[in-house]
């Protein structure tokens, strides 16, 4: 798995019991969280402990089997964290926000797929901490499974598991997308509404588009302006080739020439008044 650098969070340590040769680690029952809801345009944040998520939204097994990670996990899984925070919100998406600016924004629709979940406990029989990326705990982070979902190793999703994990916000996805919201624009075309999808689910983790998404990288709005559509897709197919510096991954795997065509036309779309 591609990790990326975040500064470590304070207070997210580890509780050893052993039973036999079980490791179990957890995180501190006073590790809280951020839980931000919307109602009617009333906006609701409260500081959760572990304690209280596990209680209020209920622990789940969580298991993985990627080449990269193979292990048994306890949480809250994102299905059961949106029924609990639609007491009191609405929304039909779910945003994590990470220490570094990193949003993972997961539509209800995938959320009702996958099982993935807040990972809060790990149980192995192995020798396990908690993961690391250059000395640095991962925290609370959401993993996905990958046995039974083959369609999740080569996409966004699979590839970058949400760590650090320090915010949870459950939006309408129309509204949080903002003015970059055309899928009811009745100008959009098919090409133009597909490349916001594939927006969602593969950019906006690090890009904005006018101003909303994360901020890992630059606004992708204004940064097409630089791009022909033939470079634009080479690029995201392999940035270092163009910038052998650049930290971004290549999607060569994850995005065909046809979906890149149609985020281009997106984002043009939103860069024109």
């Amino acid at each position: 798995m591609r990790f990326r650098a975040l500064i470590f969070v304070a207070g997210l340590g580890i509780i050893f019991s052993l039973s036999g040769c079980l490791i179990r680690e957890t995180a501190p029952v006073n590790a809280s969280l951020l839980i931000t809801t919307t109602q009617e345009a009333s906006v609701k944040n409260m500081f959760v402990t572990v304690a209280e998520l596990e209680s209020s939204a209920g622990v789940s097994p969580i298991d993985t089997d990627w080449p990269f990670e193979k292990a048994h996990y306890e949480g809250v899984l994102l299905k059961d964290l949106v029924r609990w925070m639609r007491k009191t919100g609405e929304g039909d998406a779910l945003v994590v926000h990470c220490r570094d600016g990193f949003r993972a924004v997961f539509p209800l629709e995938f959320i009702q797929k996958y099982p993935a979940g807040l990972v809060t406990k790990v149980n192995d029989k192995r020798p396990h901490r908690w993961k690391s990326y250059k000395g640095r705990e991962m925290g609370f982070y959401v993993a996905l499974p990958s046995k039974s979902f083959p369609e999740l190793n080569d996409s966004q999703y699979g590839n970058f598991w949400p760590w650090q994990v320090q915010g949870l916000e459950l939006v309408k996805l129309s509204l949080f997308l903002g003015r970059a919201d055309l899928s009811s624009n009745p100008r959009a075309t098919a090409s133009i509404r597909e490349g916001q999808k594939a927006f969602v689910a593969q950019c906006i983790h690090c890009h904005e588009a006018l101003g909303q998404g994360g901020d890992k990288g630059p606004d992708l709005s204004k940064a097409v302006a630089n791009h022909a559509e033939d470079s634009f897709v080479k690029y995201v197919k392999n940035p270092k080739a163009l910038y052998p510096n650049s930290q971004m991954p290549g999607f060569e795997r994850v995005l065909s020439d046809q979906k890149l065509k149609s985020i281009f036309t997106y984002l043009n779309a939103l860069a024109k008044p």
